[in-house]
């Protein structure tokens, strides 16, 4: 398979969340209410969400709507991967900060037991 398009998200990035598809008890939707869930979650969901719609608009674009210019079509698909690719590099980032914060966590712990409370 050929490398992606710089900006590009690869179509493998696609994969879970267009096998989800979207269905009742998936990742996707879930089984619980979005209000037992953790922000956490919720941001989860609101993501792999995207990612499926973002591979509904890649198959409708291969026979799009007659009222649809290609340019139209091109600049839409572009903005929705370059924001998907945007809330891909923040995941990566905060994943980075939350290992981070947990190493740390301990380390707080710590030091919170040997500092006598005011």
């Amino acid at each position: 398979t050929a490398p992606p398009e710089k900006g590009r998200l690869p179509d493998s990035f696609l994969i879970a969340a267009t096998n989800a598809g979207g269905k009742k008890g998936t990742a996707l939707e879930g089984d619980r209410p979005a209000s037992e869930l953790t922000d956490a979650a919720k941001a989860e969901r609101y993501f792999m969400r995207s990612a499926f719609l973002l591979s509904k608009l890649r198959e409708a674009g291969r026979q799009p709507h007659k009222d649809l210019s290609s340019g139209e079509l091109s600049k839409a698909s572009g903005l929705a991967e370059h924001l998907i690719f945007l809330a891909t590099l923040q995941r990566e980032t905060l994943a980075g900060f939350s290992r981070t914060l947990a190493r740390l966590r301990p380390i707080a712990l710590s030091l919170a037991r040997l500092i006598p409370p005011p």
